[in-house]
């Protein structure tokens, strides 16, 4: 399932086996909350099946499906979570820990390059909604 992902993109199957021992796969129920805003649990997401909204102070902000990932912000600096992401659908997803995520980007350093564009869209739909409310 790793590598339908877009973030997984030009790992090896070498690579893919050593990520899919790395993270845990998790199936989750509709209505499950999976991270909530403000919270510090460091985990990080990868979407493999079904869909979640994500939400900032109770505002719907956009919809994760398969190849999405969510996490990765709180991950990185250990800080609170910018916002909540609620299943809206069963789900199949790979969870992986601070730990874990870090010995993803130094296995697969390709990973955080396609990553960025990611990170970057977040960071100018957050800047953007800032100055619109």
């Amino acid at each position: 399932m790793l590598r339908k992902v877009p973030l997984f993109s030009g790992c090896t199957d070498k690579d893919l086996q050593e990520l899919s021992r790395l993270m845990t796969e998790v199936e989750v129920e509709e209505g499950h909350v999976l991270v909530r805003e403000g919270a510090g649990t460091p985990e990080f997401f990868i979407i493999l099946a079904g869909s979640a909204t994500v939400t900032r102070a109770g505002k719907e902000i956009g919809t994760v499906g398969p190849g999405d990932f969510f996490g990765e912000i709180s991950i990185i600096d250990g800080g609170p979570r910018t916002a909540s992401v609620t299943a809206t659908s069963p789900m199949t997803i790979n969870v992986a820990t601070h730990r874990e995520f870090v010995s993803l980007l130094d296995r697969a350093p390709e990973i955080a390059r396609n990553m960025l564009p990611t990170l970057t869209r977040r960071i100018r739909e957050a800047q953007a909604a800032s100055h619109t409310d």
